[in-house]
């Protein structure tokens, strides 16, 4: 069956609404054939000094390997990890994939109604094609 979105893209932080987004794409996905690419991208956490340093690739294999095994929750969905800052990121992979439509999710809850979040406005105005916003019942917000 012929589908209006050859490849979709979701973008998932683990959070609830990014859950939702990656249910959306995968309910999508199932009306035709393509490609569902799950997007996550990591950044290094800010360090704060003291007598404790991280290993940081040690923490960035630990992300990897969280995401992998998400990923493989989702059949036929391919995971795409990026590293650095998230906007920037985003662009250059969807300007490279032309993905047909990217799906994210909002991750605000009551107090923030009328605001969307950094990446996902970011995407709304820069992206190269559609962008679906999911929102998630409030109860599934923490």
């Amino acid at each position: 069956m012929s589908s209006p979105y050859a490849h979709i893209a979701c973008c998932y932080d683990g959070s609830a609404a990014s859950q939702g987004a990656v249910a959306e794409g995968r309910r999508l996905r199932g009306l035709g054939e393509g490609r569902l690419s799950v997007i996550h991208v990591y950044h290094d956490p800010p360090l704060y000094g003291g007598m404790y340093t991280p290993d940081l690739g040690a923490v960035r294999d630990t992300a990897r390997q969280w995401f992998a095994e998400r990923v493989a929750e989702w059949p036929g969905a391919e995971g795409v990890f990026l590293e650095g800052a998230t906007a920037a990121q985003l662009d250059r992979w969807a300007a490279e994939a032309q993905p047909d439509l990217i799906i994210t999710g909002v991750h605000h809850g009551p107090t923030h109604r009328a605001v969307l979040g950094s990446v996902t406005s970011h995407l709304v105005h820069h992206a190269p094609c559609p962008v679906l916003v999911v929102r998630v019942p409030e109860e599934a917000i923490s």
